[in-house]
Parts: C-alpha cells; sequence; structure tokens
C-alpha cells in the first residue's frame, strides 16, 4: 500500500510533465506561426510583402522586408528548438508590439483598401 505522500508526489510528478507537454506544444505552435511568415517574407512572397508594406507606408519597405523576415524566422527557430526561449519569445513580442504599433496608426489606412472604418 502507498502512503498518502507517495501519491500526491506522483500525481505532482504527472501534472507537471503535461505542463512541459502543454509548454512545449504551445511554444513550437507559436514559432510555426513566425517561421512561416518569415519564411514567405524572405523566400516566398517579397515582393507581394514590399507592396503591402509599401501600402502601409512603410518607408524603405524594400529594405525593411528582409530584416523584419529574419527577426521572424529566426525567432520562430529559436522558439521551436528552445534556443533561448525567453529572449527569443521577447524578441518575437516586442517585433509584433512594434509592427503592430505602426499599422495601427490612427488615420493610417493601407492604399490597398477602398475604405477604413
Amino acid at each position: 500500500m502507498q502512503s498518502v505522500s507517495t501519491v500526491e508526489t506522483a500525481a505532482g510528478v504527472a501534472v507537471g510533465r503535461w505542463n512541459d507537454v502543454a509548454d512545449l506544444a504551445g511554444r513550437i505552435a507559436l514559432a510555426a506561426i513566425f517561421i512561416m511568415s518569415g519564411a514567405d517574407k524572405l523566400f516566398a512572397h517579397t515582393a507581394q510583402t514590399v507592396q503591402m508594406m509599401e501600402a502601409y507606408r512603410v518607408p524603405l519597405a524594400g529594405l525593411l522586408v528582409y530584416p523584419a523576415g529574419i527577426v521572424e524566422l529566426a525567432g520562430g527557430l529559436a522558439l521551436a528548438v528552445g534556443f533561448r526561449a525567453r529572449q527569443a519569445a521577447l524578441l518575437v513580442a516586442l517585433f509584433t508590439a512594434a509592427v503592430t504599433r505602426s499599422s495601427m496608426r490612427s488615420g493610417r489606412c493601407p492604399r490597398i483598401r477602398r475604405s477604413c472604418r
């Protein structure tokens, strides 16, 4: 017969394992977003991304598409493999905040849309 403390410890270990699995799954899912976006910017649709950035009136869009793609791809890969995951998460979070801020400025509407709400 097992003691109460042994059962509680075993339950704690099982919960810890599920937490680790959930952390890994979440990290990989988040990383996949940035890996696909970075690879798309750098290798597949660079011209279309530049056009979209110009529509949002990003200065030097043709030049800035490459650092943006590199940050997304490198940050996503670092998150996926767990290399300095906290720093990588901070990098992609700051990048996302900066991009969101620049694209959501009040009064700015991309030229490709017909109306802004």
